[in-house]
């Protein structure tokens, strides 16, 4: 039987930034697809920029055609003529760069979207191949449900955040310095305005970011070992009901959960409470712009032209701040996901054996355990001193209770363990001097658990021989 796990303990992220790195370096194979889409994501910005700008002549031709009354006379006097050719020609320019924009809107969010497809088929496939590589002691100290959290639910938050979040933030920050600059290049006076009144938002988001990682960390490594129970409980659910465990099982269950729901309601509450606090800052700004302007436009400092262009700029200015936010709780995620999945990544191999060349020409079936010592811990010895001498063609029964070792030895013999010290022979040759793959084709083992496979009970008896006919 599998060993249950020894961990789970959630811990914070040791280092988020070398975690991001690994990501981005992980990516280097997309990274040309890449800057492609994150400049059509600027150019998409860039032309909205430029939208208020032209709305603003918009206001100030037809205003400046309006008929005034002059204070000094109180006679009405005509506003200048315009044609509207000029307003025509500021429309269709409208109109080409916001189809522009929505064009390479449209096209950046395709390449981001392949890219976060592609590197979490990646991800998974370099998982895959990594648990061919791993020691059987790994995987044994480790729950399948923690694995199996690290495939699914690590993997999905990475690329859900390169889909979603990634042409997001770099749009939202295009968009915010954007803005800055148009602002002040439009009217220094309500630039500063608008940046000072916001400035607050952008300190309390540094410190809500600051504050919630650890939360996030603790909600994927909950995940993870919830999963790891519910794995556990159904796959022995028969050991459950013969040992009459389910009260104990859903009592862990219970515990894990509520760990669980504490930490994502942790985690969820700082990631959802940055939004609405960044909207009202942004609508504090927005206030505050527009009585700083009106009274400017009453003292006759400033147009109603530029008042239009700049509200339109305020909310340029502010609405990015808020999905800033939301890129960075889930850049937080991500963090925490790729931390996991590149610690796993990470993790040691089995010994390399190509320079292992001895094989037995034939094989008669003599096995030889001689003083054999070994222990699963370091310091917590189970086998002590263990020989044996099975002869060829000898019938040997190894019978005990639970956890006398039964399984152990079949793991020594098969090299999925090494020993701790003494040696195993099969016909007067060391085990540890053959590869693992000529030892294990030398076996055969039958578990006590049934497979079956998808097909016809004739394909699962044959299983991978070739040539069986039906009366064999």
């Amino acid at each position: 039987m599998p060993r249950m796990n020894r961990g789970g303990v959630p811990q914070k992220a040791k280092n988020v930034k070398k975690a991001i790195a690994r990501l981005l370096n992980y990516m280097k194979a997309y990274i040309p697809m890449f800057i492609v889409a994150l400049i059509f994501v600027i150019a998409s910005t860039v032309f909205r920029l430029i939208g208020p700008n032209r709305l603003s002549k918009i206001t100030e031709i037809v205003s400046g055609a309006l008929p005034r009354i002059n204070e000094t006379t109180n006679a009405v006097e005509l506003g200048a003529s315009y044609e509207m050719a000029q307003i025509w020609r500021i429309v269709i320019f409208l109109s080409v760069i916001y189809a522009l924009g929505l064009i390479f809107s449209y096209t950046s969010n395709v390449l981001i979207a392949r890219i976060s497809f592609k590197i979490g088929q990646k991800l998974r496939s370099d998982i895959s191949a990594k648990i061919d590589r791993l020691p059987l002691k790994y995987l044994d100290r480790k729950p399948n449900g923690d694995v199996l959290s690290i495939v699914t639910n690590d993997v999905d938050s990475i690329g859900q955040t390169l889909h979603q979040s990634a042409s997001g933030l770099i749009g939202s920050v295009t968009m915010l310095l954007g803005s800055v600059v148009m602002m002040f290049i439009t009217d220094w006076r309500l630039a500063l305005v608008a940046i000072c009144s916001s400035l607050f938002g952008f300190l309390m988001m540094i410190v809500i970011i600051s504050k919630s990682q650890k939360f996030y960390m603790e909600q994927q490594q909950r995940l993870a070992e919830l999963n790891g129970v519910i794995e556990e409980v159904y796959s022995g659910q028969t050991i459950v009901k013969t040992y009459n465990g389910k009260e104990e099982v859903v009592s862990k269950f219970d515990c894990v959960n509520e760990k669980l729901h504490t930490s994502a309601w942790k985690a969820q509450f700082f990631g959802g409470i940055m939004q609405p606090m960044m909207g009202f800052i942004g609508n504090f700004g927005y206030v505050m712009v527009c009585v700083v302007g009106a009274i400017l436009v009453a003292k006759g400092l400033l147009g109603i032209a530029v008042i239009v262009a700049f509200m339109i700029y305020v909310r340029f200015f502010t609405n990015p701040l808020s999905h800033i936010a939301q890129a960075m709780t889930s850049v937080q995620t991500a963090a925490a996901a790729s931390e996991r999945v590149f610690e796993f990544l990470d993790a040691e191999e089995v010994s390399d054996e190509s320079n292992k060349d001895v094989e037995l020409p034939e094989i008669k079936g003599n096995v030889k355990i001689e003083n054999v010592k070994f222990g699963y811990d370091e310091g917590h010895e189970i086998i002590h001193d263990f020989s044996v001498d099975v002869k060829a063609g000898q019938k040997v029964a190894i019978v005990g209770p639970t956890g006398a070792g039964k399984t152990t030895i079949v793991n020594l013999l098969m090299r999925f363990y090494e020993v701790n010290s003494g040696n195993i022979f099969v016909d007067g040759v060391k085990i540890s001097e053959m590869t693992r793959h000529q030892v294990r084709d030398i076996f055969s083992m039958v578990l006590q658990d049934t497979w079956l496979f998808e097909g016809t009970i004739r394909e699962n008896l044959i299983y991978n021989k070739e040539g069986i006919t039906d009366d064999d």
